[in-house]
């Protein structure tokens, strides 16, 4: 696992046990650890089907998750299709990469 994504779980691990136990964000509206992180990881992911030859696997394990069923579920959540099928719609030119998760 890279030492970035190391780094970013070891701070959600940080953040998580820091939370209010109501578990309500403040009252800024700032997000989540989680949800940062998650967002953060996912963009990565963006750039690594986009611009590497490497299979889903192997970026999923770069990115520090250790299933990458749960992985794949986490993307398609986020941003409306699977790891692969975004693969396929970058190389047919269908897609974009993302400023931003959600972008």
């Amino acid at each position: 696992m890279r030492d970035e994504a190391r780094l970013a779980v070891d701070h959600a691990r940080a953040v998580r046990a820091q939370r209010p136990r109501n578990g309500r964000a403040d009252i800024l509206g700032a997000r989540h650890g989680f949800a940062l992180l998650h967002e953060c990881l996912i963009l990565e992911a963006h750039r690594e089907l986009a611009y590497t030859p490497a299979d889903i696997v192997a970026i999923v394990d770069g990115l520090g998750f250790d299933d990458p069923a749960y992985f794949s579920r986490l993307f398609a959540k986020r941003t409306g299709q699977s790891p692969s099928a975004y693969r396929k719609a970058i190389a047919a030119g269908l897609a974009a990469l993302p400023e931003r998760v959600g972008a």
